[in-house]
């Protein structure tokens, strides 16, 4: 069985703690809001295809530009890639969050209160 201190010795270095940190908050935000965005088309379109096209789209760049985006990263300026990846991330969120805003989702199906329900009938 392997020694567990050598599993997380990179732990002990302040810095990657913060690293580490950071970038699971990081996800967990990145997650939230896929599910939210996907709900959301889902809510406002009823419709299974648009949110598998929501879900494709928000993925697909990293399918096509992974690779190249690597040697990018190692070649260019960090701050000049941040800056252009931050804005075409968020120039990918408004034509969602346009619409959205426009339009009211359905409201919800509520069943009507136990006073005004029909009695069942019993067999």
């Amino acid at each position: 069985m392997p020694d567990l201190r050598h599993l997380f010795r990179a732990l002990r270095h302040r810095n990657f703690r913060r690293l580490f940190a950071g970038q699971t908050v990081s996800m967990v935000g990145t997650w939230l809001q896929q599910v939210a965005m996907g709900w959301l088309v889902y809510r406002l379109t009823g419709s299974a295809l648009l949110l598998g096209v929501v879900a494709f789209c928000a993925n697909v760049g990293i399918l096509l530009f992974g690779t190249f985006a690597g040697v990018v990263a190692d070649r260019v300026d960090r701050k000049l890639v941040e800056a252009g990846v931050m804005s075409a991330s968020e120039a990918t969120k408004a034509p969602v969050a346009k619409p959205a805003a426009k339009k009211k989702a359905p409201p919800k199906k509520r069943s009507p209160p136990l006073s005004q329900a029909k009695p069942s009938r019993k067999r």
